[in-house]
């Protein structure tokens, strides 16, 4: 993977804007051979600067050359906002960022301080640069009015290239926290989350999307948010498949069966995956500003 972030930066000739280690993926099915799936928009017979080849090279062994697929996914990646219902407060909810970019979100988890609902996660990319204290909006799922329910109190995609940020929750916002979605008891590490069965709570339809599975390794993807302008997502969660819409940025992805176990923040999507910031990165920064945070 860094071999690969060293050949497709940014602005790469290829048109590559993503890439992750998986199964071979030839005409939208995957096959048993691992490979280095790489992601363009489209593709031609002759195009003016091919995809080159990875080459591995290792100490007293013969280089090794990664098998690279290209794969073209019919257009580019997005996170971006759109509609969603208002449901309260809760992991998947529906949220509405105000200020000079408003925009839509949903939330990925409600932590708490003391037993009482304090804060919440969402993602990094829905907010511009050095926007601390922007508010957020909301509604109780009783039909009442939207009313001020958070503000943004750190940015970890400012700080640390980390698509999450930390909100804390107003006395209204508090109020109107409940147990709807899915009930986030405890969270995947990275070491642990590919190759997993798991479903996320989508914010654009207020339920449970089909379920799907994670792939086997990582995947970098450069994103598109209106907010932020081009942003790399290193290391995510991908799944088998896109399951997220616009407007389902920063709701939570979780496996699990009785005890759902979160796996990551939505980031956006490309065709073929939805792609996740890993959740336990986040619950580590967000630990990294109150230690005392703890899951609702």
């Amino acid at each position: 993977m860094e071999l690969a972030r060293a050949t497709f930066p940014a602005t790469n000739p290829f048109g590559v804007f993503a890439f992750g280690i998986g199964s071979h993926v030839r005409r939208g099915r995957p096959l048993a051979t691992k490979v280095l799936n790489v992601y363009v928009e489209r593709k031609t017979r002759s195009p003016a600067a091919a995809v080159p080849s990875i080459v591995l090279r290792r100490p007293k062994k013969p280089p090794f050359r990664v098998p690279t697929n290209v794969v073209a996914t019919g257009r580019r990646p997005y996170a971006a906002a759109g509609s969603g219902s208002y449901s309260g407060l809760h992991p998947g909810a529906a949220i509405s960022i105000r200020g000079s970019m408003p925009g839509r979100g949903a939330i990925a988890a409600i932590l708490t301080t003391g037993g009482r609902a304090t804060h919440a996660l969402t993602a990094g990319h829905l907010f511009p640069s050095s926007a601390t204290g922007t508010e957020l909006a909301a509604a109780p799922d009783d039909g009442s009015a939207v009313r001020v329910v958070a503000k943004l109190a750190a940015n970890f995609l400012d700080t640390h290239g980390v698509d999450c940020a930390l909100l804390e929750l107003t006395n209204a916002g508090s109020d109107i926290v409940n147990r709807a979605g899915p009930p986030l008891n405890d969270w995947l590490d990275a070491s642990r989350v590919w190759s997993k069965l798991g479903c996320a709570f989508l914010a654009t339809s207020n339920d449970y999307s089909q379920q799907t599975k994670t792939t086997d390794a990582s995947m970098d993807a450069l994103l598109f948010a209106p907010t932020r302008g081009n942003y790399w997502l290193r290391a995510g969660v991908a799944t088998v498949g896109e399951i997220t819409n616009p407007g389902d940025s920063g709701t939570v992805f979780s496996t699990g069966n009785s005890s759902q176990l979160a796996v990551g923040i939505c980031a956006g999507a490309f065709g073929m995956h939805s792609i996740f910031e890993i959740f336990d990165r986040a619950m580590s920064l967000a630990l990294s500003v109150n230690s005392s945070l703890t899951l609702y």
